[in-house]
């Protein structure tokens, strides 16, 4: 098998001393492009396996050389995600642009240049970046739902719902969270004394990437990212291999010992009728002059949504004045 087939199948051992193999024969022949070869695809097994103290290393180490020599032909995908792990926005942004001044018209890069000017702040330039993407691809949903994040970043709600919703018609199932989220208002306070289906057990968590962690180097990930989420302890495994976690924090009556530090997760639960429980005592109303619904599809998702819930009312009100 190749390098490339050993990669894609996750059989990151032999790909591994490959890597190395490559790496010294470049060292012994004083072929810097062997070596850089292996440095380049160990970055890339190191980033796929979530590793990315190893994989910051030798992009730190090597970057001035990789700069150079890479940028024509690679993208620098986990270059990028490593980088910006470690909030290292420069060198993503460089090694990116520097890749694009040979391949303008790439759209992963142009996406990735976007993501860096959000994740940046730079909204108006991430803007004009997804523009001209639209123009070489109007169908992209990445493209409409980073633009939705763009317009809440700038509390233009109206538009950012018009980009989610063309972005769940376009495949994007991430979306309709964010629809759900314009769309309602959290209202309540947290019971937690009373409550009978405590939201810090039996937690499913989202890593960095967005995934469910199902493994420990995705949770040390999460922890070196923010270490308020030190507070979780595996207690089980689902039947879909996802780690399943509870509250170390967790006190009498389910009092949390740690409130003022509680994860970013924990303060912004729930977030949407998606993702509140049958037993807590928040509650989520429809906001006023929501927008109009183009797509029926969106729209028979949120119904669906509402009825599974048992948000009657809301349910009635979108189906009536909406649709």
């Amino acid at each position: 098998m190749t390098l490339n087939q050993l990669i894609s199948s996750k059989n990151y051992s032999k790909a591994i001393k490959i890597c190395e193999d490559l790496i010294l024969e470049g060292q012994v022949n004083n072929d810097n492009s062997t070596r850089l070869t292996g440095l380049v695809y160990l970055i890339i097994i190191y980033t796929q396996q979530k590793d990315y103290d190893k994989s910051k290393k030798i992009i730190f180490d090597n970057f001035l050389e990789i700069l150079n020599e890479c940028k024509e032909y690679w993208t620098g995908k986990e270059l990028i995600e490593t980088c910006l792990f470690f909030n290292e926005t420069s060198k993503a942004q460089e090694y990116n642009n520097a890749y694009l001044r040979y391949n303008p018209k790439d759209l992963k890069a142009l996406l990735n240049k976007a993501n860096i000017l959000y994740l940046s702040k730079q909204y108006k330039a991430a803007f004009v970046v997804l523009k001209d993407i639209n123009k070489l691809d109007s169908e992209n949903d990445l493209v409409y739902y980073l633009l939705g994040l763009i317009h809440i970043a700038l509390s233009n709600e109206s538009k950012a719902f018009r980009c989610f919703e063309r972005s769940f018609d376009l495949g994007n199932n991430k979306a309709i969270h964010e629809i759900a989220k314009l769309l309602f208002v959290r209202t309540g306070e947290c019971d937690f004394e009373n409550c009978t289906d405590c939201c810090c057990k039996g937690v499913l968590l989202k890593g960095i990437d967005g995934n469910f962690i199902k493994n420990n180097i995705a949770l040390s990930t999460l922890v070196r990212h923010d270490n308020r989420n030190n507070c979780w302890s595996k207690i089980n495994i689902n039947t879909k291999g996802y780690w399943v976690f509870e509250c170390k924090l967790l006190g009498e009556a389910n009092f949390c010992k740690g409130y003022e530090n509680r994860p970013e997760v924990c303060h912004d639960y729930p977030s949407s009728i998606l993702t509140t429980r049958s037993a807590c005592s928040y509650h989520f109303e429809l906001k006023n002059n929501i927008p109009k619904f183009k797509s029926k599809n969106t729209l028979n998702v949120i119904l669906h949504l509402l009825k599974t819930y048992g948000y009657e009312n809301e349910y009635k009100k979108i189906s009536s004045d909406l649709f």
